[in-house]
């Protein structure tokens, strides 16, 4: 018996399917060309060449590339919150969650690395905020992210693994710290991130959270 029409599938029809399929596919090559060339150098041409569409079809989905590049942003941004609402937040243990964060951040750092090294090239090290490199619609999911945060930092609290300060004040300084380990390894385009780099992150992290006898 042959499978569900296409358009039972998933609620799409085919066509819609084909063109949520040509989207990601510009996203993945305007993220690989951004990152090799940089925002005012790169073009729509190389990008189209990349995603072997023409040009005509790249500004089909995106009016220019200031557009696209934002959409690309966007996209990271969503991705990576989704990600954090999924493996991170319905951890119980909070001192888990926070392990697995860590490895989340180094994650998201290794896949969109040199795309963030042209976004923070040019700020200090240890001032990376992705507040400021996010599209005003996207701070949504910074806010969320926080306050989820908060509430990891505040379970940690209230069972006397962490430090008795505010959550608020736990949250600052973990993503604070963490902030500071990627705008690092941003400018350093450092690769893949070692084993011994991330004890030292998983060690600084429950330091910054005030049970560093909880890291492995």
């Amino acid at each position: 018996m042959s499978g569900a029409p296409d358009d039972l599938n998933d609620g799409l029809s085919r066509k819609e399917r084909e063109r949520s399929q040509h989207r990601r596919d510009i996203l993945a090559a305007g993220e690989k060309i951004f990152a090799q060339k940089g925002y005012f150098n790169a073009t729509i041409e190389e990008i189209a060449r990349e995603a072997e569409f023409s040009v005509g079809t790249i500004y089909n989905f995106f009016s220019n590339k200031e557009t696209l590049y934002q959409e690309i942003i966007r996209s990271i941004v969503e991705t990576s919150y989704d990600d954090f609402r999924r493996e991170i937040v319905p951890e119980p243990d909070p001192v888990q969650a926070i392990r697995l964060l860590v490895r989340l951040r180094i994650r998201q750092f290794e896949q969109h690395q040199g795309l963030f090294h042209v976004i923070v090239e040019n700020m200090p090290t240890g001032r990376f905020n992705p507040a400021l490199i996010m599209p005003p619609e996207c701070l949504q999911y910074h806010e969320r992210y926080f306050e989820e945060l908060c509430a990891i930092c505040a379970r940690g609290r209230a069972r006397g693994i962490f430090s008795d300060e505010e959550p608020l004040t736990l949250a600052l300084a973990l993503e604070g710290l963490l902030n500071t380990f990627a705008a690092y390894w941003f400018k350093q385009r450092s690769g893949s991130v070692t084993t011994p780099q991330i004890t030292i992150l998983d060690r600084m992290a429950f330091r910054a959270l005030g049970c560093e006898g909880h890291h492995p």
